[in-house]
Order: C-alpha cells, then sequence, then structure tokens
C-alpha cells in the first residue's frame, strides 16, 4: 500500500513539473523579474557582504564590494578582527556603535564598510594556571592557562587593501576569568589577554573618525 501511494504520489510531482515547465516555455519574457525591475531573492542575498567577508583585508586582499575610503568623509564604516585562540574573529562590538554596521537582511548594510582593523596576535607569555571553577554548583578539575600578548594592529582601506595605518599594543591583564567555557569538566584551556578597548578606538579614531 505504501509503495502504491509513492508511485502515484511520483507522477502527480512529474505531471506538475512538465507543465510548470511548459508554462514558462510559452510565457511573454516580458513578464520576468529583470524586466519589470524587481530583484530576485537569490540574487539579493548573493549581493549582500557579511563580516568575515572582510578578513582577507587583514593580509592586503581588496574587497570590491565594499565602499571607498576617502579621507574627506565623515565618520567612517569599520569592520575590526582580533586573533581569538588561533585564528581572527569579528570584534567589532569593541567598538563605538556609531563606527560599525548593524546587519538588515533586506539590504546590503555592510557595502558600507570602507575600512577595516586587524589586531593579529604576535606572541605570548603564560603567567599562571586557574582554577576553582564550579559547574551547576559543583567542583570541576577545569583549569585555565592565562597569557599576557602582543598584538599588531593595522587599519586598512576595504576596498583595496592598503594600510593607511599600524602600531603595537599589548594586553597585559593576567587576572583569572571568572567565566570561562569548557567542553566537560576535566579541560585546561589557554586564555590570551586582549588590548583594552580604549587604546583599540584611540588608535583607530583618526581613520575612522577624523
Amino acid at each position: 500500500m505504501r509503495k502504491a501511494l509513492s508511485a502515484a504520489f511520483r507522477v502527480a510531482v512529474l505531471t506538475t513539473v512538465v507543465s510548470a515547465v511548459a508554462a514558462s516555455c510559452g510565457s511573454d519574457s516580458k513578464s520576468s523579474s529583470a524586466d519589470t525591475g524587481t530583484i530576485p531573492a537569490k540574487a539579493k542575498a548573493k549581493a549582500q557582504l557579511f563580516p568575515d567577508d572582510f578578513q582577507g583585508v587583514c593580509n592586503g586582499a581588496t574587497q570590491s564590494k565594499a565602499a571607498a575610503y576617502s579621507q574627506a568623509a565623515g565618520t567612517h564604516k569599520v569592520v575590526y578582527f582580533q586573533t581569538y585562540k588561533d585564528s581572527l574573529l569579528e570584534q567589532s562590538s569593541q567598538l563605538p556603535g556609531d563606527w560599525t554596521i548593524t546587519f538588515d537582511a533586506n539590504s546590503n548594510a555592510y557595502g558600507a564598510v570602507d575600512v577595516v582593523a586587524c589586531a593579529v596576535r604576535t606572541s605570548d607569555a603564560f603567567v599562571k594556571e586557574c582554577d576553582g571553577y564550579e559547574k551547576d554548583d559543583k567542583p570541576t578539575n577545569n583549569k585555565v592557562r592565562v597569557h599576557t600578548a602582543k598584538y599588531h594592529l593595522t587599519v586598512r582601506e576595504a576596498t583595496t587593501g592598503k594600510e593607511l595605518g599600524q602600531t603595537d599594543l599589548s594586553g597585559d591583564n593576567a587576572d583569572c576569568p571568572m567565566l570561562q567555557s569548557f567542553d566537560g569538566n576535566n579541560d585546561t584551556v589557554d586564555s590570551y589577554a586582549s588590548p583594552t578597548k580604549e587604546e583599540v578606538v584611540a588608535f583607530l579614531k583618526p581613520f575612522v573618525q577624523p
């Protein structure tokens, strides 16, 4: 019984597909979305930029869909990356809100970005090991290895990858983190101190909000 129903369903689907193809072939091309001025949803999605699309700029790559940088402009829009563990992660939330973009599914909001900032960790130094972490108010064997670190911060034009400025900053906070994510109850993870928000903002300000 189930196989018979399945075969009938396949016939119905095939009939529907054939009818749809025939209707498409006989339709007037003027009725297509391209001629009416509308943009298909898939085309809109392909045109959108996302934060990760700017990561290559940290290495001097170009992002042709970004906005052109002009020193004569007012406040610029920036995407900020910083080394997290062993790779770059977007950390734009560390910057002033009027410097950054809020994602909008209905528009290419990130097309307004013209500046990319990248804080790459260049070295680190182990300071101490922290323990005493609990899960559900119960002790665990989890530990955190705390490191201070140094970062090379660059700021670049989004469209060309051209470097506008650079500096070196340090992350010197060696305090044990109060909150830390672990996969289990016997994990040891590494934590690297970051440069302060104030230092990053102070360096970027002449390029983002002159």
